[in-house]
This record gives structure tokens, C-alpha cells and sequence, in this order.
């Protein structure tokens, strides 16, 4: 199943980071000691308080600021035919 972007660039950077590092959410729950991170990434939370998300950095080993910066949207690689 893959994951659309959502309006927001905090959710989709912590979904994209943590996938990268081949986490679930509750591993990522368990090391930023919060379990904001299913709904961050749902969108039900849109406004996490700045230790939450300091947390979720330090776990993904980021500064916070940047988890706020939207990203170029990934192009799929072309298959080669």
C-alpha cells in the first residue's frame, strides 16, 4: 500500500524518515517515548506540542525545524523497458 502526501509537511517527513530507517510506528513510538505518531502521520494531529516533535527528531536523528521543511515530492524511477 503506499502512502499518499498529505497538506502537511511535518507528517510527511516523519512517515518518510521513519520508513527510510525501516520503522514501524510503534518503534518509532517506543524511541521518541510518545505515541503522537500515528496520528501526526494520519493528520488527526496537526499541531503537536514542540516537545513531541523534539522527541520524534531526536529519535529520527534530525533537527525539528526540518521535519517542518516540505520536501520535493519523489519521482518514481522508470522501469527500464
Amino acid at each position: 500500500m503506499e502512502t499518499q502526501e498529505t497538506d502537511c509537511p511535518l507528517a510527511d517527513n516523519i512517515r518518510r524518515i521513519r520508513k527510510l530507517k525501516g520503522w514501524t510506528q510503534q518503534q518509532l513510538s517506543e524511541k521518541a517515548g510518545t505515541w503522537a505518531i500515528a496520528g501526526i502521520e494520519s493528520g488527526a494531529r496537526t499541531h503537536p506540542s514542540y516537545d513531541t516533535v523534539a522527541a520524534i527528531a531526536k529519535a529520527l536523528d534530525v533537527d525539528a525545524k526540518d521535519l517542518y521543511v516540505r520536501l520535493p515530492a519523489r519521482r518514481k524511477k522508470k522501469s527500464a523497458a
